[in-house]
């Protein structure tokens, strides 16, 4: 072998060993999650942690080994129902569907959901049902979150807006969810009279709770 072998193959050995260091100093990039809805609702520091894709970017590569978990801020009616009802015919349900069956966490924001991002009747039949597909999803294993630290445009949405108080013949056989406990715990409500059918969510039990607000039957109505 010549001297000049030996010195191209010394060459390209340094490189090689050069090469293995430097990508040994570079900061891998966070990891991946799957927004579904628009990032900036989270907050600044975790989206500087992660690596932010969207559904496109899922829908291109749907192997759900890659994403770290899926995190939602806005979800259509639709969207909703078919993830509660195991459709998976849209990205986003497929997305959900898929990241829970591996048992990976997917967190929604509390106001992701579009019915509660409307002045909606919140005694409708269909605000209620929408209210039990969030409910239904709760029981899949999705974490629900409030919007702390995120950007204004967070404030912008907010759940209907329930009565200031719920008399019994009116709550009889009714739904107390998380975002109307809210509602009346910002309203400064201290005591909630409820009928002897009306369903108090654990999640509004738990607001509830921190709210320092009694809730009372009234067995009599």
């Amino acid at each position: 072998m010549s001297t000049e072998e030996n010195r191209r193959q010394l060459v390209e050995l340094v490189t090689q060993e050069v090469l293995r260091a430097l990508s040994a100093q570079i900061s891998p990039e966070g990891p991946a999650i799957l927004v579904i809805g628009e990032p900036e609702l989270l907050p600044k520091e975790f989206l500087e942690r992660h690596t932010v894709c969207s559904l496109a970017q899922y829908a291109g590569c749907e192997e759900m080994a890659r994403w770290e978990g899926v995190y939602i801020t806005a979800l259509t009616c639709t969207q909703l129902a078919d993830i509660a009802l195991g459709r998976d015919e849209s990205p986003a349900a497929r997305a959900v569907i898929n990241v829970l069956l591996q048992k990976k966490p997917v967190r929604m924001l509390e106001t992701a959901p579009a019915h509660r991002r409307m002045d909606a009747d919140w005694e409708s039949g269909l605000y209620r049902r929408m209210e039990s597909y969030v409910e239904t999803l709760r029981e899949f294993g999705v974490q629900i979150f409030a919007a702390q630290g995120a950007s204004p445009g967070a404030e912008k949405a907010k759940p209907g807006k329930p009565p200031q108080t719920l008399p019994p013949k009116q709550q009889s056989g009714r739904l107390v969810t998380e975002a109307m406990a809210r509602s009346l715990a910002v309203k400064g409500e201290k005591t909630v009279v409820l009928g002897p059918e009306t369903i108090v969510t654990p999640s509004a039990k738990d607001v509830f709770l921190h709210a320092g607000i009694t809730v009372r039957r009234d067995l009599c109505k």
